[in-house]
């Protein structure tokens, strides 16, 4: 397999799959009052900071590299050791010291995990290529022309969710790309959503997830990237 450029890192947290994957109904109930809590010190104490939207520079507002705990209500959220939401990691609601993990005083963006795939308005064309991607990445073909009309609505209506669990428990994917091994089905999936095979990064966040059948989960991970936004027509 050959591993090629760097892709956005999006993994979930070992402590936040206790929750497991979301679920279209729990997409579907998102509260819409959402909060990230950041705190100065482990175990949640000591000089907090609420965040209800998204926070692409920490820096910008003073918490560059502060955070040691954080407090997340409300639903999954995007913590990321770069800005931009680079090198992100997913967690679930919950309380985390993040001593046991990368982010620990190197926290510089952050937000809603979930909403740049699920609750955009997308034009036409952009949920088109977005479905185009699906069905080469998943199904490893270019999409039906009576499936069109439909899919494109859906994406539109903040329904991507709803068009990759579809497709993941298709009888088509159960009987091709699910009988690959993970790591086939991993470069099937980057062929097809980014054109380009699985770098070792990628083989690092996915990889685990792709193991226990979390399809959906890396798919909207991978569609949520800035590498994949930059491809989609404008």
């Amino acid at each position: 397999m050959m591993w090629k450029r760097r892709t956005v890192t999006v993994c979930a947290l070992a402590l936040a799959l206790v929750a497991g994957p979301l679920t279209r109904a729990a997409a579907e109930e998102r509260d819409t009052r959402t909060m990230a809590t950041l705190f100065r010190e482990s175990g949640t104490r000591g000089e907090r900071r609420p965040f209800t939207s998204e926070e692409p520079d920490l820096g910008r507002i003073g918490w560059r590299d502060r955070a040691a705990s954080v407090r997340l209500e409300g639903g999954s959220w995007e913590l990321c050791r770069e800005r931009d939401y680079r090198e992100c990691t997913v967690f679930a609601p919950g309380s985390f010291d993040l001593g046991t993990t990368r982010l620990e005083r190197h926290l510089r963006s952050l937000r809603p995990f979930g909403r740049a795939v699920a609750e955009d308005a997308y034009t036409r064309a952009e949920a088109r290529f977005i479905l185009d991607r699906l069905y080469r990445g998943l199904l490893g073909r270019n999409v039906d022309a009576p499936s069109v009309d439909a899919a494109v609505q859906e994406i539109r209506s903040g329904r991507l969710r709803v068009q990759c669990d579809a497709l993941v428990r298709s009888q088509e994917f159960r009987s091709g790309v699910a009988e690959l091994s993970a790591e086939d089905q991993l470069e099937r999936i980057y062929e097809g959503l980014l054109e380009r095979g699985v770098d070792e990064r990628g083989a690092r966040t996915y990889l685990a997830r792709i193991q226990k059948r979390q399809y959906t989960d890396v798919v909207l991970a991978i569609v949520s990237s800035s590498e994949f936004r930059k491809q989609m027509p404008r």
